[in-house]
């Protein structure tokens, strides 16, 4: 059973990790990639500030994080959606974690 959101306390979080990363701080591979992957979740989101937060903080860690790949399903699904939002935010996101050789 899941656990519901906690809107709030996952911006907040958010805001402290690109405040961080903004400062120049150093962040570790393994975990950059745990919090990348724990960030998948916020999918589920409904909340828009969140949302933009989550695809902001994606874009920021793309390069700090091994196996960025994994949300490429979910952006993809936004970006073919109906919310506009999502949609534009979406193909940033997207267009940051990948590269040419994906692309093949």
């Amino acid at each position: 059973h899941d656990m519901p959101l906690k809107v709030r306390k996952c911006r907040h979080i958010l805001t402290k990790i690109l405040h961080l990363i903004g400062q120049g701080e150093t962040i570790a591979t393994n975990e950059a990639t745990e919090t990348f992957f724990a960030m998948t979740k916020l999918f589920q989101a409904k909340d828009p500030l969140l949302r933009k937060m989550m695809y902001l903080t994606i874009k920021e860690m793309a390069t700090l994080a091994d196996d960025v790949i994994i949300v490429t399903s979910s952006l993809t699904k936004d970006m073919t959606g109906k919310v506009d939002l999502y949609r534009a935010s979406a193909i940033r996101a997207l267009c940051r974690i990948t590269d040419s050789s994906m692309l093949q």
